[in-house]
């Protein structure tokens, strides 16, 4: 008996392992030059047809690595795009936002690209509303929270922006049913940096090769995502699904990442969320009704963009005894925390953000205070007379 102990326990430890190998073979992949292809490679130059999609669609490079997503506008200076691609993930680090240039696939090489706004006072961060800034690739997997809309510092987008659809997640999958869902980016897999276009696009949110409770416990938000099977490459990150209506295109989704099965799990220390890629058993894309209202909520807050906005702030905060830094025209940590304790005194949402908006509630509070201000300076001054 004592010599059958050990080969019990060998098995029993090699059932563990087996067991937690099969627990952390999930994962989802966002970014990579690896190219998830679904049998044929059906991805192809956009002909005349699509050319003019070369004004409204483009690449969202990092000056500094040269690492770069596919981006499309939503406005004439608004960008959409993966979150992943400004802040990375919860694995890997992101560029820095003021290494980020966005370039159209219609400009010349000699085209430097347009900088995410407010660079020039460090403030380019109040420039992006996003679904996360740390993006979890490990289950529960956040792909449903993986978009961003940025504010640029130009308003390149000459042609406006893409339309955002109506249409109901229903009648998307019908569309793609009838093969009307296409996708274009940009893949670095390919030979050249032009845009190409994928599809028809499969979308399948019934996967035959994985349960529906696999995905439940894999997903955050499983119901917001839209499995499909375009063809996709490395940079292809962040760029469109889209449907042709009688007046142009729509955007239906936006493709982030693809779900596959890996051998090894990514860490906060490896060079890449995916050194030992498994079998991709879809790509994913998710739907953009936030996409829509970030949009909406980052053309109405009008952050700022000028040292002299900065100052003017930094000047208000100051005279209300909040802001003790000096009047530089840059946004700093300390400039954030007067801006949220005003807003605290305030009753209003606590968000630090600079914006139009602020410096008119700065400005009206200073008029509703000016009377009980002015009323005091007489006896301060009276005072100091009758001193000997």
């Amino acid at each position: 008996m004592l010599q059958t102990a050990p080969l019990h326990a060998f098995h029993v430890v090699r059932m563990i392992a087996a067991l937690l190998l099969s627990l952390v073979a999930i994962f989802v992949f966002s970014g990579s030059a690896d190219a998830a292809v679904f049998g044929t490679d059906e991805r192809t130059r956009l002909d005349t047809h699509d050319a003019a999609l070369e004004q409204k669609i483009g690449t969202l490079t990092a000056t500094d690595n040269g690492s770069f997503c596919t981006a499309f506008c939503v406005a004439p200076d608004m960008i959409a795009t993966a979150s992943h691609c400004l802040f990375g993930t919860a694995a890997t680090p992101g560029p820095k936002l003021r290494a980020l240039r966005f370039k159209l696939a219609e400009s010349t090489l000699f085209d430097a690209g347009t900088a995410i706004a407010g660079r020039a006072i460090a403030n380019q961060s109040q420039h992006v509303i996003s679904g996360t800034r740390r993006l979890a690739v490990m289950p529960p997997i956040g792909a449903a929270e993986d978009w961003a809309v940025a504010q640029l510092d130009q308003p390149v987008c000459k042609a406006g922006g893409l339309a955002m659809t109506t249409k109901s997640s229903a009648e998307i999958m019908q569309a793609a049913a009838r093969g009307e869902i296409y996708q274009v980016a940009v893949h670095a897999d390919l030979s050249d940096a032009k845009l190409h276009r994928g599809g028809p696009c499969v979308l399948d949110n019934q996967l035959h090769t994985i349960s529906q409770s696999a995905i439940s416990r894999d997903f955050l938000a499983p119901d917001s995502i839209l499995f499909h099977t375009c063809d996709t490459g490395g940079g292809s990150s962040g760029s469109p699904l889209l449907i042709n209506t009688p007046v142009g295109p729509e955007v239906v989704a936006l493709n982030v990442g693809t779900y596959v099965r890996a051998r090894s799990v990514p860490t906060a220390r490896t060079s890449s969320p995916d050194a030992e890629r498994g079998v991709p058993i879809a790509n994913t894309a998710i739907a953009i009704p936030e996409i829509a209202t970030a949009i909406a909520e980052l053309t109405d807050r009008q952050p700022l963009t000028s040292r002299a906005a900065i100052r003017r702030v930094q000047q208000l905060l100051s005279t209300a005894g909040l802001y003790r830094g000096v009047i530089s025209g840059s946004v700093s940590t300390a400039l954030i925390t007067a801006v949220k304790q005003f807003e605290e005194q305030q009753g209003a949402p606590v968000s630090g953000s600079l914006d139009q908006h602020l410096i008119t509630d700065l400005e009206r509070w200073h008029q509703n205070r000016a009377p009980q201000i002015m009323s005091l300076v007489p006896i301060r001054d009276a005072t100091s007379r009758r001193q000997p």
